[in-house]
């Protein structure tokens, strides 16, 4: 095993170079979750920019509302087609 002295202070090669290669493979670890959180990022915006759009006009709409009052515990639920 080879040792180098540098200002006193005594460091083995081979474990310089393992901690280097440690060292490289946690930063390109790190900038490939990075990358992910930023592909993840933008697909939340993406689905955020979809609008509505009416159905075609051959299609059948169906529009379902519910509510619940825990007080009251009384429930209701409605739908509605449209063309």
């Amino acid at each position: 095993m080879k040792k180098v002295i540098n200002k006193g202070t005594r460091f083995a090669i081979s474990k310089t170079v393992a901690k280097i290669k440690e060292d490289a493979n946690q930063w390109f670890f790190a900038q490939v979750l990075e990358n992910q959180d930023l592909v993840n990022e933008q697909a939340v915006h993406i689905s955020v920019k979809v609008k509505w759009s009416p159905p075609p006009h051959d299609w059948l709409k169906c529009n379902i509302r519910s509510s619940w009052d825990r007080f009251g515990e009384i429930g209701g639920a409605a739908r509605v087609f449209e063309r």
